[in-house]
């Protein structure tokens, strides 16, 4: 039975690690990224900021549940830049998190060997420095009745302080947070359903409403 994963773990600020080897420069940064488009625009600034250098390799990690990951060497030889970047954030089990490594070219090839020890060494020197941040994981809900039900809904769901993202007259949604998950919908459905209350194995039902988990 796979155990349930009630938060995960990222990069709260910005961190920076620098590792030089026969004049090359290594300057790598590890910063909070939470989809692709963000990592377009951060792998952007960082080719801006550095005009001169030879290339701009990064790795990323998504969040838990789509789970995807980017490497990228840059014209550097495959394998030797992106994946040992991406093998320090698995390893240090990150996610929504970017690592970019700018290097300047100091005139002496390093091989695919020490090309490697680089980029990792680089990565791991700006982790290493990273506070590290635990984010809950939420599960979100959107719950449709008649407008009383709404009202009364949107009553508890104030009172027991769970996250409502939209609301409408005949519609809210909600986001209640994972660890506490099944205690909290239990809370809900006793004031909501009072006498005709039931207990739930886990599946979030709740009388007269149509509940969607999104």
């Amino acid at each position: 039975m796979e155990v349930p994963i009630h938060y995960y773990k990222t990069v709260s600020t910005l961190s920076e690690g620098l590792y030089m080897d026969k004049g090359s420069k290594f300057m790598a940064y590890a910063v909070k990224c939470e989809n692709e488009d963000e990592l377009k625009r951060i792998i952007e600034l960082y080719r801006t900021q550095h005009p001169k250098s030879r290339h701009v390799c990064f790795a990323w990690k998504s969040g838990p549940f789509s789970n995807l990951s980017r490497s990228s060497d840059d014209g550097e030889p495959s394998g030797t830049a992106g994946k040992p970047m991406l093998n320090q954030l698995e390893s240090n089990e990150l996610f929504e998190t970017a690592i970019v490594c700018v290097r300047y070219f100091g005139g002496i090839k390093l091989g695919s060997s020490g090309l490697i020890k680089a980029y990792k060494t680089a990565a791991k020197m700006a982790l290493e420095k990273a506070i590290f941040l635990k984010k809950d994981i939420y599960i979100s809900y959107q719950i449709e009745s008649s407008e009383e039900n709404i009202f009364i809904l949107h009553s508890i769901l104030k009172t027991l302080g769970i996250r409502i993202t939209e609301i409408e007259s005949r519609k809210i949604s909600i986001q209640i947070i994972s660890s506490d998950h099944l205690a909290m919908i239990q809370k809900i459905k006793m004031r909501f359903e009072k006498n005709q209350y039931e207990p739930t194995d886990g599946d979030f039902v709740l009388l007269y409403c149509k509940v969607v988990k999104l």
